[in-house]
């Protein structure tokens, strides 16, 4: 199963704590439909990154798909070219929610992101780097799979020497090499992929994500000791993966995620946030499908 397809399976779980409440945040999502297929971003413009998270959400509520829009608004963009790495990964991702993937030029598509691949082999969402990071890996290797598309084996094992230099001196993964500590997002990432590919891992990490567990949430950094919902999320479907005990955490975890509902419904990324969007509605989604599981 893809990397896409395991967060989408545990995010359908959300459904059973918010029963009451599925028609608003259906509600919330189709009023973020933009008239040319997209789905808005925090300004109200159409985007790709937005529209990935927005369909991943009706998609997980079982939620009526706008497929004829979103397919006019995604075959849209033909030049290819135009598109930055994160936004070439979000078109295969949107397609493939919505089944389309076929009609891209998926092999044009994975020829632009290669033009990322960095010095030291990974891949980064800027081109020209020295170091690949955590993030552009996990992006890249989920492009891969939607397309249905094999990554070659030095490809591979060039993103995995990568992500061996991430690892952190306090044990987690950074997007950058030679850092004290890692971070929450980066980590997840890393582990993410290593295990897609059957890697075995370190078995502090489930701890070392624990610890950044803070009231109920986690923060991306100890440094910064404030939890988010991505931090959140991210880091209960490592520990998913990790196969972690995480029962402790239920609760306040529970808590947390629903500190950060509104009944507009949607909800927020942190307790300073003040703009709704479909991230991190997603996230909550993601969140809640671990902790009712």
């Amino acid at each position: 199963m893809s990397l896409r397809l395991e967060m989408l399976q545990v995010a359908r779980l959300a459904q059973k704590p918010l029963q009451e409440v599925k028609s608003l945040i259906l509600h919330f999502l189709y009023d973020h439909l933009n008239e040319d297929g997209g789905f808005k971003d925090r300004s109200g413009n159409s985007d790709l990154y937005y529209s990935v998270f927005a369909l991943e959400c009706i998609h997980a509520l079982q939620g009526d798909i706008p497929r004829q829009n979103m397919q006019k608004y995604l075959l849209s963009f033909s030049e290819l070219q135009k598109l930055d790495f994160v936004h070439l990964s979000c078109l295969v991702r949107a397609a493939a929610a919505v089944e389309i993937q076929n009609d891209l030029d998926g092999e044009r598509i994975l020829e632009l992101m290669k033009e990322y691949q960095a010095v030291d082999g990974g891949f980064n969402v800027t081109k020209e780097q020295q170091y690949g990071s955590a993030y552009a890996n996990f992006l890249l290797v989920g492009t891969y799979q939607d397309l249905n598309v094999e990554i070659a084996s030095e490809v591979q094992s060039a993103i995995v020497s990568n992500l061996e230099s991430l690892v952190a001196d306090d044990g987690g993964y950074a997007n950058i090499p030679e850092m004290k500590e890692g971070n929450v997002t980066a980590t997840a990432a890393a582990i993410l992929v290593l295990r897609s590919w059957d890697i075995p891992l370190g078995n502090h990490l489930g701890m070392w994500l624990m610890n950044h567990c803070i009231q109920g949430g986690f923060c991306n950094s100890l440094a910064f000791p404030v939890p988010d919902l991505l931090s959140t999320a991210t880091a209960l479907h490592a520990l998913a993966y990790l196969k972690t005990d995480t029962k402790a955490i239920t609760e306040p975890g529970l808590d947390f995620v629903d500190s950060l509902w509104t009944n507009r419904g949607g909800f927020y990324g942190n307790w300073t946030d003040d703009i709704l969007d479909c991230e991190y509605t997603f996230y909550g989604l993601l969140a809640l499908g671990h902790l009712t599981l």
